[in-house]
Parts: structure tokens; sequence; C-alpha cells
């Protein structure tokens, strides 16, 4: 009887694999969440260009960011059977298809048809992304270089973009998410086949955590998304109700993107040497704190800054964490996929439970600050992430694969 082949170990951080790959993720991550980083642009065009209420452009960013979740639980379900490179050209095809329609649209009935033709393109894109970070040696690393990059084109693209618009309208914002699918494409090469991502999962399949765990800490990423998904769409629109014109705010909220990169560094450094759950309880505290900022700061124009700058910086240092987290719960990526699900589900749900709630306010563009309270209050539940990791590390954990392996 022939002995059964010892498993393979993973690229280490130091291969040219590892290296090659995790730049092909960064450029991947960049052009599919491109739908998530500019929401305040997104919204912001709707309202400024192309006529929309504030309301209305909620109801649309919710609709899109529905399909992406519908196209990612669906892609995560079938990635074995599609394959991931032959995924990322359909992924592509739809993203700009959706985006050209998108320059084409008038009513916002058809601008909602094209971001859901988009959306779906993104949702592809992303369950990609998830099952390939899942599967390197170090996923939370990856994950916050990933955090660090898709923050720093975000912050770009968003002094970039309503500069542009100035001049000639509402289409640079279509052409920029379109033009972002280039970089990707030209490195598809570098993107980790599934074959890459088996022995991390040969590695660690005696070694998921108890599928409650899991459970519980997507549910409570549920709401901390919820909140981030139903304030940080409106954030052009609360610095512009601070008294900022429409590019000075989305250059103030594009820079708040430097504390998202703050904070990913900090875990990418110090990660290893912090408890994630310290980590993520901290994360998800100074989020409500900066809501309640802005909440109760009078509007002013530092009193917003400062509340961008505190929430960004949580958001920065939650999500590579709970990456590797979930990560150590599941290496085939299928954890990170329902997460990534999960997160659009919010970001559908966020703009569209804002909306409404603004429109509570009555009035042609309702009242914010019943979209803060909103925010605020999905935050509370989130704290069952930090639970569930506490608990997860009193049995003993996962055994993750050590970085230099």
């Amino acid at each position: 009887m022939t002995a059964p082949a010892a498993p393979v170990k993973p690229p280490g951080p130091a291969s040219p694999a590892f290296v090659l790959g995790a730049l092909a993720v960064m450029a991947l991550s960049v052009a599919s969440h491109a739908n998530v980083t500019l929401k305040p642009l997104l919204i912001s065009t709707y309202v400024t260009f192309l006529g929309v209420g504030r309301s209305g452009a909620g109801y649309i960013v919710g609709a899109e960011a529905t399909a992406t979740a519908l196209a990612i639980v669906t892609v995560v379900s079938l990635l074995h059977r599609l394959g991931r490179r032959r995924t990322l050209f359909v992924a592509a095809f739809l993203i700009v298809l959706g985006n050209l329609l998108s320059m084409l649209a008038h009513t916002p009935y058809e601008i909602a048809a094209a971001r859901a033709v988009a959306g779906v393109g993104h949702g592809a894109a992303q369950a990609v992304c998830a099952a390939v970070i899942a599967g390197f040696v170090s996923a939370e690393r990856v994950s916050a270089l990933v955090s660090v990059t898709v923050a720093l084109a975000g912050m770009g693209l968003m002094f970039a973009v309503p500069a542009a618009q100035g001049a000639v309208g509402a289409w640079p914002l279509f052409a920029s998410m379109a033009g972002l699918m280039a970089l990707p494409l030209a490195m598809l090469r570098w993107i980790p086949g599934a074959g890459a991502a088996a022995p991390a999962r040969t590695a660690a399949a005696a070694r998921i955590a108890r599928p409650g765990l899991v459970a519980l800490s997507l549910g409570a990423a549920f709401f901390f998304y919820l909140s981030v998904g139903s304030f940080w769409p409106y954030a052009t629109e609360f610095g512009m109700q601070s008294g900022l014109a429409y590019p000075a705010a989305s250059a103030a909220a594009a820079l708040a993107y430097l504390a998202a990169v703050v904070g990913s560094t900090g875990v990418m450094v110090l990660g290893h040497r912090i408890p994630k759950s310290f980590g993520v309880g901290g994360a998800i505290l100074g989020a409500m704190a900066s809501l309640g900022l802005l909440q109760g700061g009078g509007g002013t124009q530092a009193v917003f800054m400062a509340a961008c700058v505190g929430f960004m910086f949580c958001w920065g240092v939650f999500y590579p964490l709970f990456m590797g987290f979930l990560s150590e719960l599941d290496r085939s990526g299928r954890a990170n996929g329902y997460f990534f699900t999960l997160a659009m589900a919010s970001f559908a749900l966020g703009p569209t439970l804002g909306g409404a709630v603004i429109d509570l306010a009555g009035g042609a563009h309702g009242d914010l600050s019943n979209l803060l309270w909103m925010s605020l209050v999905c935050q509370l539940p989130a704290l069952g992430i930090v639970y569930a990791m506490s608990a997860f590390r009193r049995g003993g954990g996962a055994g993750e694969i050590p970085a230099a392996a």
C-alpha cells in the first residue's frame, strides 16, 4: 500500500509565490470592493448630479449591495466548480458593463438596474478574494495588507473623482470603477488557484472550531457592518451638513481613510502581540464613541472630521483581525465568503434602513441624526464577537498555522 503523501506547506511570507499572490489579491480587492469604499461618492453623485433624493440614493445603494451579497453567496458555493480565474473574467465583464450602463442612466430605476449589474460582478470578484485570502499562511497579515491598499485607493479616488466631476458631471466615478479591473486582470496568472489553498485546508481540517462559534461570530459581525453600512455611505452628506461644499466634504472623508490605513498597519505590525478579542472589542467601542461624538458635537466641521477619523480607524482595526479569526476557524474560505455575504447584506440593508429613518423626520432631505442613532445601536450586538473570540481561545484555538511556516 502506498503511504499518503505528506502535506505540502503553503508558501511562506518571504517566498515569491506569497508576495506575487498577495499583490494580485490586493489589486483585485481594490477593484472588487470599489462599490463599498466609494459608497459616499455614489450617494452624493446620485444626489448632486442625478437629482435623486437622499433616501432614494440610499435605496439604490441598497439594491446594488443586495445584488452583490446574492452573488457572493452563490459564487462561494460554486467556486470549486466554476474556477477562480474563469469567475474573474465574468466578474470583470459585469463590472465594466454595469458601469457603462450607469453612465447612460438618467432615471432612478435605470440607475438602480445598472448598479445591480455591476453589483453582481463585484460580488463574484469578492467571493474569489475571500477564498484566496483564507488559503494564505498568514491570513491576518494579508487581510491587513488588503485593508491598507483598499483604504489608500479609496482615499485617492475620493480626492480625484469629485474634482473631475466638477468639470464633466457624474461619469468619472463610473469610469474609474470600471477601469480598476484592468490591473487584476493583468495579474491574473499570480492569483492562487484552488490548489494553493488545499494544503492549508489539509493542515487545519482537524482544527475547525465549533459551528456555533462561527454562527455567533458571523451574526455579530453582521450588526457591525450594518452600522458601517448605515453611516459611512452618508459621510459626505454629514460633511455638507457641517457646512462643507461637496468637493471639500468628499476630501475630508477621503482623508479619514488614512486612519483606516493606520489601524490596519497597526494590526499588521502588532496584531500578533495583542489578543484578537481585545482589539476587536476596542474597535467596536471606539466606533460607538465616534458616532456618539458626531451625534452630540453640534455639527461642526472639526467634530465631523474627528468622528470620521475615529470611525475609520476602528474599521481598519476590526477588518483584518476578524478576517484572521475566521480564517483560523475555516481555511477553506467558506466562512470568509459568508462574512463577505453578510457584510454586503448589511451594506444593502444599512442604506435602505438609513433612508427610511431619515424619512421619518420629514422634509425634502430628512434628518441625519436618526441615522446616527440607528448606526450607534447596531454596534451593541456586535460585541458578541468578543465573546466568541474569548470562548475560542479558552477552548485552545484552532492551532493557527505559524506565519513563518
